[in-house]
């Protein structure tokens, strides 16, 4: 019994060796796994700065909106919302709408004024509040003109930012929003194709 006890505490040893390799290892591919991760997330923000900006630049090179082509606009809100609604639903936010049923078609790039929606839902969104979000798309008649307005539950805009945040790359903290879906230039963007539409 005595000769066979060194043998006994060598496979111990040698099993605790294995389990302390095994916890190494599965350390190390956590490591790996959340460095992959972050690259992941960096390379996408990368790839909607420069699509943003390739669309920014795009749109400041084209003049106002000179097309044939007209859109019922309630149209382009429910394209818009249901592009969005995946990304509603994984942060718990509810999007309603107020919509008139009497709006006029109006002359524009249909495909356009929807990514305009998607901008602001997008930010909207990303800004309403974390525990009960609620998101506002609203479409009313007024003044001969036709006035969309997207609004969240979140803490708001500081009066004193509400014009800058319509400038490329500048983003204004607002409470707790997540702001790493973020390139800074959706606003801008909004801001340019509206205006080529003559609006504001």
């Amino acid at each position: 019994r005595g000769q066979h006890a060194p043998h006994q505490v060598g496979l111990a040893q040698a099993g605790r060796e294995e389990v302390l390799a095994g916890r190494l290892v599965g350390e190390r591919a956590v490591a790996v796994s959340a460095v992959e991760v972050a690259a992941a997330r960096e390379n996408e923000r990368l790839t909607r700065l420069s699509q943003g900006l390739l669309d920014l630049a795009k749109l400041e090179a084209e003049g106002m909106f000179e097309g044939s082509e007209t859109v019922q606009l309630t149209d382009v809100v429910h394209d818009a919302v249901e592009s969005m609604g995946q990304l509603a639903m994984s942060r718990g936010a509810q999007i309603s709408l107020t919509l008139d049923a009497t709006l006029p078609r109006v002359a524009g790039d249909g495909d356009r004024l929807i990514q305009v929606v998607i901008n602001l839902l997008s930010n909207g969104l990303r800004h309403a509040s974390p525990q009960s979000g609620r998101v506002v798309v609203s479409l009313e008649q007024r003044d001969g003109t036709v006035r969309l307005a997207v609004a969240d539950n979140g803490p708001g805009i500081p009066e004193a930012y509400r014009e800058a945040v319509f400038e490329r790359f500048r983003q204004v903290p607002r409470g707790g929003a997540d702001s790493r879906h973020g390139a800074g230039l959706g606003l801008a963007i909004s801001r340019r194709i509206v205006e080529q539409h003559g609006g504001q």
